[in-house]
């Protein structure tokens, strides 16, 4: 019998599991001191010794918690893990960040007597930005504050391949960075062109330099000439799906061929094409938002796409890619400014678009929210509901396949939220 004890220890039976990978229709999980400890068909059988908590849970789901790709904790504000952590989202990843920010969340996130508050958090460090490139112009036209250009001084200012393998070393010994994230942004699905772009030998640079340190490399591209020039690169993952309209097939067999997934982040591509009004308008009158929200205001649109961007260009993209086998992740963009992504709403935002827009299964993107974003980042220790790893899980009630194929379904409807077998705070209820 598993070792167990009453904190941060308990079992769910008679229960829907989604384990990352495929489901168990009658099952249990059993969690001990934060880990899974087993998983297995039919009802828990209670033992004469255990101590723990044991829930029967029939018409429910079990799965593992979400794991956001896409986030910038702008200003080490911890709303960004306390909002995503109350909509399921355990693992949040950060895609560029100043360094002092980098520091208070890390030490947020890894306080044990926050697990019951905060999701944990990821980070790449600060982004291989240059000088005038991506994302000045996104941090001068919606950040707040005069200390903007401050900001931007700090930020590194690539110029040469020379500079690659220093930046990556400094990200991780100073950063603890976990993957790397690159800018290539051309501007030519923007308003207005950049006034700077990375070199194709610096980018070449950075990757190698990430994957000599045992880390993926991915980026940042608005259009597909920009995401074709990173592929070409070598690069791991894709960000963004373009915001302009595919020239030709051959991405998706670039894709293939370089074994990179993509975060196509839809909601961001139609608030940048001034799409995304009724979207943002629905989903916060969601009631499961509304609760969950620290601001139930709708986000305005970022509303920086030229003539030829269209969210649509990137729903198209992201379905070709997946109905040819192509790893989807997903990711919010969220960055906690009043335009944009709200944290942990817009995963399901992503989640409800990728099922009713793209087509895609629910299953699969209940894998793209967790254990495939595990396995392309290489977060080893959770992602999927296997002995050992992790016990970050969330509880759905209903089926979560009838659930997600219900287009009229806007938020997965939340009945709890465990974080390393910690149970979420705004979920004390449950417990009941």
């Amino acid at each position: 019998m598993v070792d167990i004890s009453p904190r941060d220890n308990f079992v769910v039976t008679d229960v829907l599991i989604f384990d990352g990978s495929r489901f168990i229709e009658r099952g249990y999980v059993v969690v001990g001191k934060g880990k899974i400890c087993d998983v297995g068909e039919g009802t828990y059988e209670k033992a004469h010794d255990d101590i723990v908590p044991v829930y029967s849970m029939p018409d429910h789901t079990v799965l593992p918690g979400l794991i956001d790709a896409h986030i910038h904790g702008l200003g080490g504000n911890p709303i960004c893990l306390e909002q995503s952590l109350n909509f399921g989202v355990t693992t949040v990843c950060d895609m560029h960040n100043g360094r002092g920010s980098i520091t208070k969340l890390q030490q947020f996130a890894s306080d044990p007597a926050n697990k019951s508050r905060f999701a944990d958090f990821k980070s790449c460090g600060m982004g291989a930005t240059i000088s005038g490139g991506w994302p000045e112009p996104v941090m001068r036209l919606h950040a707040k504050g005069p200390n903007v250009q401050t900001v931007i001084d700090r930020w590194p200012k690539l110029q040469s391949p020379h500079d690659a393998d220093p930046f990556v070393q400094e990200q991780v010994e100073q950063c603890g960075a976990e993957y790397i994230k690159l800018f290539h942004e051309l501007g030519d699905s923007l308003k207005n062109k950049m006034p700077s772009t990375p070199s194709l030998e610096l980018q070449r640079a950075l990757i190698e330099a990430a994957h000599a340190h045992g880390l993926p490399a991915v980026g940042h591209a608005f259009s597909f000439e920009g995401m074709l020039e990173l592929l070409q690169c070598g690069i791991d993952g894709l960000m963004h799906a373009p915001l302009d309209k595919a020239r030709s097939d051959d991405y998706v067999g670039l894709f293939k061929e370089k074994k990179a997934f993509i975060n196509p982040t839809l909601t961001c591509l139609a608030s940048q094409s001034s799409a995304a009004d009724e979207l943002q308008r629905r989903f916060h009158a969601d009631p499961f938002a509304q609760k969950m929200l620290f601001n139930t205001k709708p986000r305005k649109n970022l509303a920086m796409g030229g003539e030829s961007a269209h969210v649509q260009h990137g729903i198209d993209m992201t379905r070709k890619l997946y109905e040819n086998g192509v790893p989807i992740v997903v990711g919010s963009d969220s960055s906690g400014q009043a335009s944009g992504q709200q944290f942990g709403l817009t995963m399901h935002m992503e989640m409800h678009l990728l099922a009713h827009e793209v087509d895609m299964k629910p299953i699969d993107v209940l894998k793209s929210s967790t254990s495939t974003t595990a396995d392309r980042f290489g977060f080893t220790d959770r992602g999927s509901l296997d002995v050992g790893k992790k016990a970050d899980l969330i509880l759905i009630n209903g089926d979560v396949r009838d659930v997600m194929e219900d287009e009229q379904n806007l938020c997965l409807p939340i009945r709890a939220v465990w974080r390393d077998g910690v149970l979420d705070s705004r979920y004390d209820q449950f417990l009941e």
